[in-house]
């Protein structure tokens, strides 16, 4: 009982200094630190527990990961690929819906903000409300990231289970489709249509081109990582490697490129997250779990609805959601087992995050089209009922 209420001070402690705009991986840290504390971890250990998660390969596999993502989205120019796709595509409904979906192949932080003008663009005429606008922008734009492997919250849920990354893709991908169908209704039932024309045909050869050149390089590091079983790291460097030749860039761009790309922000973040993981393990909070809730009689499935949920909503950021929730779950179950309950902890975060007041692009996307937040939350709050649903039969399956 007291292991948990230490931690639920901790988590709390998290939850308080991100509603406060403390950064990420500094509150990690101070977590991690006050955790390490709380449960009466010398100086000491608390220092190599703290070393051993920085300098752990699997850590640095995920970084090296992290620096190749931001190298190609560099490289693939999102804007030139979004334009191919506007040139191509005739049914208004469908560029809306493909926009933001497109630019969510390649993740960014508050990203709905780049397609938010493509899908005023192509809604015009049709009569469309902020709020319908602002759902579809903001619904799309977000469909990849249960199993795409370019999201850091794929990688590092499956890094905190100890898993491929690939195990907990395959589970996680029918979440997409669900969450693609779903919103259909709630984004364009009773939408007035009316179709576009299409470009002349040597411009369309030139668009087909722009398009493949950035939808191709995704699609291979996803057909590595998922039907080769092949590191993510390993599939990024290649594609990445091919594309700078592709690009013929000289020595001198490759290194603004490298420079450009890294990120001391996403380092900074990763090594919090995975200093608190490896707190938790040492200290012993983790091992004191299952008892706990045993005692109680909480059914696991209840826990990993319930927690990862609140933490999303409250933090907005699926990546916090994981690096607060998932190291104290893992300690409920065994990940080579039950993998799937790691699936469905992840889509009720998600969850969590997409019904977040403070999620960037939820923000972003409402103040953009000038929409009132009611009116568009009702169609989220909707969406996420039956995608969750959909996990929860899905669940049942194992």
């Amino acid at each position: 009982m007291i292991a948990a209420l230490k931690l639920v001070a901790v988590a709390a402690l998290i939850i308080v200094l991100l509603w406060r705009k403390v950064d990420l991986s500094l509150a990690m840290l101070g977590a991690s630190l006050v955790l390490g504390l709380l449960f009466g971890m010398p100086l000491v250990d608390m220092g190599l527990a703290g070393v051993h998660a920085v300098t752990d390969l699997r850590t640095l596999d995920l970084l090296a990961a992290l620096w190749l993502i931001l190298m190609l989205a560099d490289i693939l120019r999102t804007r030139r690929m979004v334009d191919a796709l506007r040139s191509l595509v005739r049914d208004p409904r469908l560029i809306m819906a493909v926009v933001p979906a497109f630019i969510g192949f390649l993740p960014s932080p508050g990203g709905a903000i780049f397609s938010a003008p493509l899908v005023g663009d192509a809604a015009e005429g049709l009569g469309a409300s902020p709020e319908r606008l602002s759902f579809i922008n903001y619904w799309y734009r977000h469909v990849w990231e249960f199993a795409l492997p370019l999201y850091v919250s794929v990688l590092m849920a499956a890094e905190i289970a100890g898993r491929p990354a690939a195990e907990l893709m395959a589970l996680n991908w029918p979440a997409t489709p669900v969450m693609v169908l779903t919103g259909l209704p709630l984004a364009f039932w009773g939408l007035r249509i009316t179709r576009g024309q299409g470009g002349p045909a040597l411009e369309r050869r030139r668009v087909v081109r722009d398009l493949l050149a950035g939808v191709v390089p995704v699609a291979v590091v996803i057909v590595l990582v998922m039907g080769l079983q092949a590191d993510i790291a390993l599939a990024l460097l290649l594609v990445v490697d091919v594309l700078l030749i592709v690009e013929r860039l000289s020595f001198r761009d490759i290194v603004a490129l490298a420079r450009r790309s890294f990120s001391v922000q996403v380092l900074g973040l990763v090594l919090g997250v995975m200093v608190f993981k490896e707190m938790l393990v040492a200290s012993g909070a983790v091992a004191a779990l299952p008892p706990f809730f045993a005692e109680l009689g909480v059914p696991p499935a209840l826990v990993f609805l319930a927690l990862p949920l609140l933490v999303g909503v409250l933090t907005g950021n699926m990546v916090a959601t994981v690096g607060v929730t998932m190291p104290v779950l893992m300690g409920l179950i065994d990940p080579a087992t039950q993998l799937y309950l790691v699936s469905f902890g992840f889509v009720c975060g998600f969850a969590g995050v997409i019904l977040s007041p403070v999620h960037l692009c939820l923000v972003l996307t409402v103040q953009y089209f000038g929409a009132r937040m009611g009116r568009v939350y009702w169609r989220l709050v909707a969406g996420e009922t039956v995608v969750v649903g959909a996990a929860a039969l899905w669940l049942l399956r194992g």
